[in-house]
């Protein structure tokens, strides 16, 4: 095995953990575990934790002016960047990670973010001797929106703790949640945040549909944060404003961020999980559902069908009488809720990180050999 010097850069995986900082973390771990002869360098932006940078300018700086005297000092062979922008000024290779271009569909946004974004991501693939993405339907949109040359990107799907995301007694896991003041039968959204694209409000309005009985047996918990940016705050009230105008108040939870850990108990304790998003780079929720045996609704739009197969019931997310059909059905049903199970604990073994970081590692040391 080839000795290689390979720069990670870290950013991600500080703080609260989200779908890319989730990815970064696991291939990091499995790539040191797995190769342990190549030499991993971090850089963790301290010096640059400073109240007049904010985030943006802080990563600026660090990559377009620190990080090329750093990767030439140290001689690093091959540098991975878990999301743009890279590095426009370093002579190392570079390899990016770009997960989806949500952005690009994000309708919410002003034209100058998604634009400037834009570039940035135009860039850096340009720049960048690789890309890696975490779906074909990603592929296909980074090849179609950015330009960038089939050859030039690889695929390395997200995964499953299998060890950790795992079927466990529903009293054991609603007992975890008590910190969560979250009690009685549920059903779970999973949009993982409040934008737009997460399909929040049809959601809602998906469960308003469905018969009292049900609404007064089981409560809609949505796992999304309420705060963080003035944006996710503002998304919040008005999320709480439709609850409060279709008299939901009482059964529908959301329950700001939850740790990554903590997922487990949600799927184990809930009856199903819906994912009604109208864009999805990979979609992990349904993924980890899917690994606890919880029965998934889910779109049938970007990157989902991908993932999720006939392991679960795909529908389209804009037609809300189909998705309050298919929740009722799910609920009112054991046989279709059985077979969703055990199909589902088969597919979440299809997808593990060993293969991931099996594929990032192939393309670094190509990179790094430049072939």
């Amino acid at each position: 095995m080839i000795r290689i010097k390979i720069f990670i850069d870290t950013e991600l995986i500080l703080g609260n953990l989200f779908g890319a900082g989730i990815y970064t973390k696991n291939i990091v771990q499995k790539l040191m575990k797995t190769y342990p002869d190549n030499e991993y360098l971090f850089l963790r932006k301290r010096f640059l934790k400073n109240p007049f940078f904010d985030s943006l300018i802080r990563n600026l700086i660090w990559k377009q002016l620190v990080f090329p005297i750093f990767a030439w000092v140290r001689r690093i062979d091959v540098a991975l960047f878990p999301n743009p922008p890279i590095s426009f000024l370093a002579r190392t290779p570079q390899v990016v990670i770009v997960p989806d271009l949500s952005f690009f569909f994000e309708k919410s946004s002003s034209p100058i973010v998604r634009w400037s974004t834009y570039i940035f991501y135009y860039l850096s693939c340009k720049i960048a001797s690789k890309v890696i993405t975490i779906s074909f339907n990603s592929k296909k949109d980074i090849i179609r929106l950015l330009f960038v040359p089939r050859h030039k990107v690889e695929v390395a799907y997200l995964a499953v703790d299998i060890k950790i995301f795992k079927p466990m007694d529903k009293e054991v896991a609603s007992k975890k949640l008590e910190k969560y003041h979250i009690s009685g039968k549920f059903i779970i959204g999973a949009p993982g945040s409040l934008i737009p694209r997460k399909n929040t409000n049809a959601l809602i309005h998906a469960y308003n549909k469905l018969p009292d009985k049900l609404k007064s047996r089981y409560n809609l918990v949505i796992i999304a944060k309420k705060h963080g940016t003035r944006f996710d705050t503002l998304r919040y009230y008005e999320t709480l404003r439709l609850i409060n105008e279709l008299n939901l108040s009482s059964k529908v939870i959301i329950t700001d961020y939850v740790q990554h850990e903590d997922l487990v108990f949600f799927y184990n304790a809930s009856e199903l999980l819906i994912y009604p998003s109208l864009y999805e780079g990979f979609g992990l929720p349904p993924l980890e559902a899917l690994a606890c045996g919880t029965p998934v609704i889910a779109s049938n739009t970007s990157s989902i069908p991908e993932v999720i197969g006939n392991a679960g019931i795909l529908v389209d997310p804009t037609s809300i009488n189909l998705l309050a059909k298919c929740v009722e059905e799910i609920l009112t049903d054991e046989i279709p809720k059985r077979n969703l199970r055990e199909i589902g604990l088969k597919k979440a073994q299809l997808f593990s990180w060993e293969k991931a970081a099996n594929t990032v590692m192939k393309v670094l040391e190509q990179v790094a050999m430049g072939t």
